[in-house]
């Protein structure tokens, strides 16, 4: 597994969702007028612990609510039907690769290989 996290990566998931959003909301008020953009994923895809966690539509839909605040996350997962119905308003931006079977054997294990197409609604 190719991993920038060592030899024994671990699925971390925060509980705390209102104290991270407060504290968002702390950065966005410092940095007023100017636009904060928040990274989801710096360390790990969000959407695989989504289903339990339901973390991640709720920051979409915090930062969809905010007049200065933007968020963003990468994926490499198609499971967003739990998304798709958010509240962003425009605010929130993702981002994903599509690779070939051979370059999904090869380098992103366990990453789904096609599936459905997903498409937003403007």
């Amino acid at each position: 597994m190719n991993t920038t996290l060592g030899n024994k990566p671990y699925v971390r998931v925060y509980v705390n969702t209102d104290e991270i959003l407060s504290a968002a909301e702390h950065y966005i008020r410092e940095s007023a007028p100017e636009i904060t953009v928040f990274e989801g994923a710096a360390t790990s895809d969000p959407l695989p612990v989504e289903r339990y966690t339901g973390s991640l539509k709720k920051a979409i839909e915090y930062f969809g609510a905010s007049k200065l605040g933007r968020f963003r996350f990468v994926t490499k997962f198609t499971e967003v039907d739990s998304l798709l119905d958010a509240r962003h308003n425009g605010h929130t931006r993702f981002r994903f690769s599509i690779n070939t079977p051979h370059v999904i054997r090869k380098y992103e294990h366990d990453t789904p290989p096609g599936g459905r197409a997903h498409r937003s609604r403007p």
